[in-house]
């Protein structure tokens, strides 16, 4: 079973699906939406990314991080569910490339960062 199966077997029931197919070769994203996972980024660049899609799923949580510049797909997405946690998924091929592919004009570093390490809020943040 491929990569991208085995990724909606994990995400089916939170309400996305990994498409298995490239979006298009290099994707800059711009229109980050607020979230605390996206707090100080303000461009992530992309290589061969496939698209989230969002699915219909009650009692789900999604949100998109790193939208589609179609406004439909997602390349990052969260998705939690009440007593079963959260799931972050980055479609990004070759991650590990491409965080020093694109280290200087994006911020995918941090986004990696973030997804990885949730980001510290209120009193926890003042003390860094």
């Amino acid at each position: 079973m491929g990569f991208v199966a085995q990724a909606n077997r994990l995400v089916a029931d939170g309400g996305l699906e990994v498409m298995d197919r490239d979006f298009a070769r290099l994707v800059s994203v711009t229109n980050l939406p607020v979230d605390s996972m996206t707090e100080g980024i303000a461009r992530v660049d992309l290589h061969r990314p496939s698209p989230i899609q969002l699915t219909k799923t009650h009692g789900v949580e999604v949100s998109v991080l790193v939208p589609s510049p179609n406004g439909t797909d997602a390349f990052v997405a969260r998705t939690r569910q009440d007593g079963a946690g959260e799931i972050g998924v980055l479609t990004e091929s070759l991650w590990w490339h491409w965080l020093k592919q694109f280290e200087t004009n994006a911020d995918n570093a941090r986004l990696l960062s973030n997804l990885v390490c949730a980001p510290l809020t209120g009193e926890s943040a003042s003390r860094r």
